[in-house]
């Protein structure tokens, strides 16, 4: 018959020679404490994340912040003077430069058109003539393909200063066109 245990220290030695006498059973109970610690520590950890997951990232405030300002700043200079200043002066200088580009002379047409348009390996620059009249460009030539052709006139269109182009291009063994208008033309009574 097993003996009465009455005090406390008798329970904690005990429990201490029972803990010792069965090293399985010690096995298992550490075991089982180290995996209820761990599984704590993961819930804490889980409960971390899912805590942190709804903050919002430090950057992202800034950028906002960022965003914020500038549009602040947008907004006071667009209505202030500087603003206004500024698109005067914006106005000023497209006048200035549509007076320029509608004082070119014929050469500097043509000179303009041809750093322009010859910028393009891909097009014939040898096999191209370009000549100006009053800001319309005559282009003559013999090119390989309707499709050189008609890139051709695109570019030189696209060019500024160019108020009309006289595309009389042809291809090999084809005549060239005879071009609409133009001094030679109009020298001759015609």
């Amino acid at each position: 018959m097993p003996t009465r245990i009455s005090t406390t220290s008798e329970i904690g030695f005990a429990l201490l020679q029972r803990f010792l006498a069965r090293p399985e059973e010690r096995a298992t109970i550490a075991i089982d404490r180290v995996v209820d610690i761990a599984a704590e520590r993961l819930g804490a950890l889980e409960r971390d994340r899912r805590r942190h997951a709804r903050r919002v990232h430090p950057a992202a405030i800034f950028a906002a912040g960022v965003a914020v300002g500038i549009g602040t700043a947008a907004v006071v200079t667009f209505r202030s003077r500087a603003w206004r200043r500024f698109v005067g002066h914006l106005r000023e200088d497209k006048a200035l430069h549509a007076e320029r580009v509608a004082s070119y002379d014929d050469v500097e047409l043509v000179h303009k058109v041809e750093s322009v348009v010859f910028r393009d390996d891909s097009l014939p620059k040898g096999k191209v003539s370009i000549n100006a009249e009053n800001g319309t460009v005559f282009l003559r030539g013999q090119v390989d393909s309707p499709d050189t052709i008609v890139r051709v006139e695109r570019a030189v269109r696209v060019v500024e200063g160019v108020a009309g182009v006289e595309n009389l291009l042809h291809l090999p063994g084809t005549p060239a066109p005879h071009a609409q208008g133009g001094a030679l033309l109009r020298s001759n009574g015609q």
